[in-house]
């Protein structure tokens, strides 16, 4: 039946037009209408949202007039590149207008205050944009077309998220009150209030028994002393195949310098690299270096080293960590950081090289100890700017330029933010393919979204899941020749960054690389069978080579049922031959 308002509207020629004929006026198709009864946002242009998903359940939509809509997709829309996005926006084909539902918006915390000139959208006390009225209906023109993807989308700052974008680092009001970093926008005051709760990732990561002591530092300049430590092998293979992490520290400024190294045996070359890089940043000259009793350390290709530049080796007493402690206190600061950052990012420990990276690029622009200096500071002589820093694990949207893409592709790529790019302004983006880490300065950060991220990455060579395959390419960062100079492209990362320096995955020439999956062994193997059960050792030896035949060339055994064996024992062999320098 007829609505007899309707009709008496309409002889009156005071109808006011309904949304679908708004549509047919002249609208920008990316105009945003404020609708207080839609219980969803919602669009019917796809190419608005971005990190498309499929919903669980499809949709139904029923509009006023009684027809009706399905969804299968939900996405995000970016209405302010600097400050506003709308979040779970259904994708409805047909939809005859983007619709922002007043309900959703204001279950957020923001509010509507409609005026003569239109209609304000205020969160947080601040105005984020102003809806025109037209016909009775208000809308906003979406500014994606003209969207910088240079500027970040940040959320209100706040003590807390500046203690996650620092890697869980303690409050340190004195850092804001001294003015040691810039680009920080809380009070000190913020931060001592903060201070008194509890942080959860933190109790997880730096929750300790008793307290780690050092002793003082006697050194009155710069590279007079690096202490210099390796750990590892860990637990969980990285994506770009690391299981040590080499450590360097200046004694003086405490600016530290981390390397994930693939083999143990590569720490000499990593030594010789990082050394002579903190020689050509000063323009001083390292005077001494202090180490444990490993032989990682205790080599003739060192020792030749160490002769020609003039370096005193000091090594301390065995089985006395504590005479190279701040060698075990850096160590130990940063696992802190990195469990910490794991913690609370959900993100697989197999991504614990890329963690350490961070961590330590973290730790030289922090306060330490007394000091009034930041050890970046301390070294380079200029205060940092942390502007720039972002939550470890956060999510990240990366722009695609247009030469990689056509008119009907998706202008944004999702991923997770795990580090900063060496000797570039722009950020290391683990993408969703679970393999590829892009570095691009053109990123979107949500840092409101991080946790549970699990089932986006793949743990590649964890200890374990021996099943799991790692990824084809090796663990270096390589740049993709992109004619923009936006984006490289490196697969599973472990970037090398720390204190501008250089990465570090060196690797023994002759050296073919262990199964990730391959369980970790000490050398030399030999002392692995206790003598007084070799009866033991004998029958399971014995038992293996009756199930098996010995093949005769290398080539069989590398490519026949037991290849993991035999690759497991031929790097054993060759790691073991590499140590003891025969």
């Amino acid at each position: 039946m007829d609505c007899r308002k309707r009709i008496a509207d309409e002889k009156a020629g005071t109808t006011k037009p309904s949304l679908v004929a708004l549509s047919a006026m002249e609208r920008s198709p990316s105009d945003w209408v404020l609708d207080s009864g839609a219980s969803r946002h919602m669009t019917g242009d796809k190419c608005l949202l971005v990190n498309t998903r499929p919903l669980e359940q499809p949709v139904t939509i029923t509009y006023g007039n009684g027809q009706q809509g399905i969804a299968e997709t939900v996405g995000d829309v970016i209405l302010r590149p600097d400050r506003l996005i709308l979040r779970d926006v259904l994708y409805v084909p047909g939809n005859a207008v983007n619709l922002l539902s007043i309900k959703v918006a204001t279950a957020a915390g923001a509010s509507f205050n409609f005026h003569q000139g239109g209609c304000d959208i205020v969160y947080d006390g601040k105005t984020l944009a102003t809806a025109k009225g037209k016909h009775g209906l208000y809308s906003i023109e979406c500014g994606y077309a003209s969207f910088n993807p240079a500027l970040l989308v940040t959320p209100k700052e706040t003590a807390e998220l500046w203690h996650n974008r620092l890697g869980h680092l303690g409050y340190k009001a004195r850092m804001v009150d001294k003015k040691m970093v810039k680009g920080i926008n809380v009070s000190p005051q913020e931060l001592l209030e903060a201070d008194k709760e509890a942080c959860e990732p933190c109790l997880k990561g730096k929750q300790t028994r008793l307290p780690f002591t050092t002793s003082e530092s006697t050194t009155s300049q710069h590279l007079e002393l690096v202490h210099m430590d390796l750990c590892g092998p860990l637990e969980y293979t990285s994506l770009g195949r690391a299981r040590y992490v080499a450590t360097f520290v200046d004694d003086y400024t405490g600016l530290s310098v981390v390397r994930p190294l693939e083999y143990k045996s590569s720490v000499k070359y990593c030594v010789k690299d990082v050394l002579t890089q903190m020689e050509n940043q000063t323009g001083l000259r390292v005077k001494a270096v202090r180490t444990d009793n490993g032989s990682e350390y205790l080599n003739a290709v060192l020792g030749d080293f160490y002769k020609e530049k003039g370096i005193k080796h000091e090594r301390t007493v065995p089985y006395t960590p504590q005479q190279n402690g701040k060698a075990e206190r850096l160590n130990r600061t940063l696992m802190e950081k990195v469990r910490a950052m794991l913690a609370d990012s959900g993100l697989p420990k197999a991504l614990w090289a890329e963690a350490i990276v961070t961590a330590s690029l973290l730790r030289n622009v922090s306060p330490f100890k007394d000091n009034a200096k930041t050890p970046f500071q301390m070294f380079y002589g200029k205060a940092p700017s942390i502007a720039r820093l972002r939550t470890f694990g956060c999510r990240a949207y990366i722009h695609t330029p247009k030469e990689k893409r056509v008119k009907l592709d998706d202008v944004s790529t999702p991923g997770i933010m795990v580090g900063y790019a060496e000797n570039t302004k722009g950020y290391r983006i683990l993408l969703d393919d679970q393999e590829t880490v892009v570095i691009s300065r053109d990123v979107v950060f949500d840092e409101t979204s991080r946790r549970g991220k699990e089932s986006t990455v793949v743990s590649a060579g964890s200890s374990d899941n021996q099943d799991d395959k790692p990824p084809e390419q090796d663990g270096d960062d390589s740049d993709s020749g992109n004619d923009s100079g936006d984006d490289a492209n490196g697969a599973g990362g472990d970037n090398g960054e720390s204190g501008g320096n250089s990465d570090g995955h060196d690797t023994e020439p002759g050296d073919d690389p262990a199964p990730p999956s391959a369980p970790i062994k000490r050398y030399p193997t030999r002392s692995r069978n206790a003598p007084s059960e070799w009866w033991r050792a004998q029958s399971t030896a014995s038992s293996f080579l009756a199930d098996i035949t010995e093949p005769s060339t290398a080539e069989q055994a590398l490519n026949g049922d037991h290849a993991n064996e035999w690759r497991t024992a031929k790097d054993e062999e060759m790691a073991s031959l590499l140590e003891n320098e025969t």
